[in-house]
């Protein structure tokens, strides 16, 4: 009878539509900048002191659903969670002077083993814009579970002659996702759908400013919010921009192009939006007066008019001009190197806040005597990823199973809901957490393939459901409770 319930039910991918989550430990280790670090698994945000970057700006980083760290990379080289250099992890096409020099993304179809690398050159230190947007595929399995790029999957170009610009967010479908670049010497947006089958579909939308002249004009960051529909893009250093536009989720489209105002003009490198998408902030140098600026915009005051009429100071660092980006973190703050401390980290710590009350604090974190330079690492928008615990065997098969493997029914998550899987479970636990990473409900000694979960007084909203199994994270899978 189990059987047959199985074969009948279909097995759906719950995704958030108006929130967005910042609780994934995937996102929680941090490194970038001179062998620089950030923990954010302790109580509050702690240095890291292993580090081998030596990068002048953009980095990503990668970590499993532990929060323990899988691998990294500067846009030229990737190290392994042993904070080696992972096998064929060299060469690549990216470039440690590129803004957004690169990003990870777990692949739709199995995500805790295989992963995309995107990388984006620059046109200072060797580099060459017209390498474009490119991809190395990972497998986590190779090098005795150290993981390693597949030899014929590396440096495989997606877009040419692109500026420092990179971005990513969901499909609308919670499966897919978008690759959002920005064309140099254009005005198009190149937006590029990953999907289970891979790179499928690719959506060009020219609106806003061309992006011309000195190549120096491709520095700047490119960032969606945290759920996916609204853009910023800045460029520094004579193109000296900021624009938002709108973003469609289930076609890929750019459309509705707001330019902001600048304070004294200046040009702006670091973009980044509020935990909830009402407030964008930008650091820019200018000058005449001489310094840097952080500046917050309102993007809920009405017409572009009034967004612009909002600009305000949060925060000046005179007689000092130096690149700074801006990267929210998994706790909902907004970081940034210190303006006038390279060993330190700046907070923004109520990103929702209007004006000064968004409370910004430039010397708030110690980097513990390692520098930070221009910028921090790059993530998927809103952290909307999952990527569980990795085991491969003496051979290198992945034996990890998946969300796949379990079936919720029905769903949306009630109060009269079993969970199956399709594999045994003996003396198991499973963990629900809410979007915050909170533990919200735990269920003990589980055995076989059914288990019974009762809402109870859980209120409407997503979780996250995990299930252990000789104490490690055997599956997880996201699932909603709906009024």
């Amino acid at each position: 009878m189990l059987n047959q319930m199985k074969k009948s039910l279909i097995y759906i991918t719950l995704f958030l539509i108006a929130s967005t989550s910042f609780g994934q430990k995937q996102s929680n280790i941090w490194y970038f900048g001179n062998n620089a670090g950030v923990d954010f698994n302790t109580v509050s945000p702690s240095a890291l002191l292993n580090g081998q970057t030596n990068s002048l700006e953009g980095t990503a980083v990668i970590a499993d659903s532990s929060g323990s760290l899988l691998f990294y990379s500067d846009g030229v080289t990737v190290w392994n969670k042993n904070h080696q250099v992972m096998l064929n992890g060299t060469n690549l096409l990216g470039n440690p002077s590129s803004t957004q020099s690169s990003i990870v993304i777990p692949e739709p179809s199995n995500p805790n083993r295989y992963y995309y690398l995107l990388t984006v050159n620059s046109g200072f230190d060797g580099g060459n814009i017209g390498d474009g947007l490119r991809y190395s595929k990972i497998d986590i399995c190779l090098d005795n579970s150290k993981g390693g790029i597949i030899s014929n999957e590396k440096n495989i170009k997606i877009v040419d002659t692109v500026a420092e610009k990179i971005t990513v967010t969901r499909h609308s479908n919670g499966i897919d996702y978008w690759i959002l670049t920005h064309k140099f010497y254009s005005n198009e947006f190149w937006a590029v759908r990953l999907s289970s089958s891979g790179f499928v579909e690719t959506v060009i939308s020219a609106i806003g400013s061309t992006h011309t002249g000195d190549i120096a004009g491709s520095q700047g960051q490119l960032k969606f919010s945290g759920n996916g529909e609204k853009i910023a893009i800045a460029a520094s250093n004579g193109l000296d921009l900021l624009e938002i536009f709108d973003f469609n989720k289930s076609t890929g489209v750019v459309s509705n192009f707001q330019p902001l105002s600048r304070i004294n003009n200046g040009s702006v490198y670091g973009v980044e939006f509020s935990q909830n998408g009402s407030k964008l902030y930008a650091v820019s140098s200018s000058f005449s007066p001489f310094g840097m600026t952080v500046s917050q915009y309102d993007l809920n005051a009405g017409s572009l008019t009034a967004i612009n009429s909002s600009l305000c100071s949060i925060y000046n660092e005179p007689a000092i001009i130096a690149r700074r980006g801006l990267q929210i973190g998994t706790d909902g703050k907004i970081y940034m190197i210190s303006l006038s401390n390279d060993y330190y980290l700046a907070t923004i710590n109520n990103t929702n806040a209007i004006g000064v009350g968004c409370d910004f604090q430039d010397q708030s974190i110690s980097l513990s005597g390692k520098k930070g330079n221009y910028t921090l690492p790059s993530f998927i928008a809103g952290f909307d990823y999952s990527n569980s615990l990795t085991t491969c065997n003496a051979a290198n098969v992945f034996e990890n199973k998946s969300s796949e493997d379990l079936t919720i029914y029905p769903n949306p998550f009630s109060n009269q809901t079993i969970l199956e899987s399709d594999f045994l479970l003996i003396n198991a636990t499973l963990i629900i957490e809410d979007c915050f990473g909170k533990t919200v409900k735990r269920i003990g000694n589980i055995f076989g393939e059914t288990i019974s979960l009762k809402r109870d007084g859980l209120s409407s909203g997503f979780y996250f459901i995990h299930l252990i199994q000789d104490n490690k994270v055997i599956a997880t899978k996201k699932i909603i409770i709906a009024d």
